[in-house]
């Protein structure tokens, strides 16, 4: 069975996501530091590496939860972070269900380190984790209670 090459964002490609993003939303343009920019980039490539399931969905994460933290660029690290993950998903024609306000939701979760690579991925799928916790607490909730019930017979 062949499988499909997965495509990467470049150094280039993630320089003029920001600076398009930039223009289009006002703010300071450029790197602040390029030193930084090139490690996340290595970092990026370590982590697809490491990555033995080339699970896609933890890649994208890896772009949005690495660039938000570093901050490489004057301003708009998290817009470009965002856009980097998806435009890498959308590179491997995939596209992530997400609405604009679960996305601003995702961003601000990233940005005060509430969600890392795992959690990213699974909201990116769908999978938002916390709704996934409580209906898991639902359910154990409800089998404590069946539990009560037949012991009290």
């Amino acid at each position: 069975m062949m499988t499909k090459e997965i495509k990467y964002l470049s150094i280039h490609d993630i320089i003029e996501i920001h600076e398009d993003l930039q223009q289009g939303l006002g703010g300071r343009r450029g790197v602040k530091d390029r030193e930084i920019l090139c490690s996340l980039l290595e970092e990026m490539s370590a982590f697809i590496e490491s990555n033995k399931s080339k699970d896609i969905w933890e890649v994208a994460a890896a772009y949005i939860c690495s660039f938000t933290k570093k901050r490489p660029f004057f301003e708009g690290n998290a817009r470009a972070a965002c856009v980097s993950g998806l435009y890498f998903l959308e590179l491997n024609e995939i596209v992530a269900p997400l609405e604009e306000a679960r996305v601003e939701e995702l961003m601000k979760k990233v940005k005060a380190g509430e969600m890392g690579i795992p959690e990213v991925a699974s909201f990116l799928k769908g999978e938002d984790s916390s709704e996934m916790v409580a209906q898991a607490l639902t359910e154990i909730n409800q089998m404590y209670s069946d539990v009560l019930q037949n012991l009290a017979k």
